[in-house]
Order: structure tokens, then sequence, then C-alpha cells
């Protein structure tokens, strides 16, 4: 797990146009950094590999947020055939063991 730390804080401009400042602010974000993907070929045409260390499912989402394939998975190396799937771009969504969310891009020519 990564520990990152973010500080900001906020402009806010009056009417007139004078701006004042708010406090600066701090937020800890956790990131579970244990999925890493790569997507090969890509562009692809027949078949596609999604290569994930510590993937328990992988998902497909077409641009209208439907889900084209699902697969729940223990193994890093998947291919998946792409006959079924119409050209476009598509979302590819992975979730690790320990629930953390990774997504990338997919294009079927």
């Amino acid at each position: 797990m990564l520990l990152t730390t973010v500080y900001y804080r906020l402009q806010i401009v009056d009417k007139d146009g004078s701006k004042t400042y708010s406090e600066v602010k701090t937020v800890r974000l956790n990131q579970l950094t244990d999925t890493q993907m790569n997507i090969y070929p890509n562009p692809a045409t027949a078949n596609v590999k999604i290569d994930c260390k510590n993937a328990k499912q992988i998902s497909i989402v077409d641009y209208l947020g439907r889900t084209i394939y699902n697969n729940a998975v223990n193994y890093q190396l998947s291919t998946i055939d792409l006959k079924q799937f119409c050209k476009g771009v598509y979302i590819v969504k992975v979730i690790s063991n320990r629930g953390a969310v990774t997504t990338g891009k997919l294009i079927v020519e």
C-alpha cells in the first residue's frame, strides 16, 4: 500500500474580482497499488491478452456502460476472444484480491 499526502487550498473570487484564500488542508490517500495491468495488442482484432498481477475479476464495459465481458480469474494472464465485440472503444476494469480497481482502454478494430 502506498500512502500519498495531498495539500490543497481554495481560491475564493468575489463579484468585484477580489481574491481570498482558504487555509491549507491536508488529505492522506491510501492507494492500493497491487494491481498493474497491461493490455496487448491494443488496438486488437481477434483476441486480446490482459496481464494483471493479483487480479480476481476482469470486466469489459462498452461506451454505453454495458458490461460486455465479466470473468473471475485467479491467474495473471488472460486471453479474451473478441469475436463477440463490435469495433470500438471499451474500458477494461480489473479488481484485485485486495479490492483495488484498475482501469484501462481497449480499442477493437
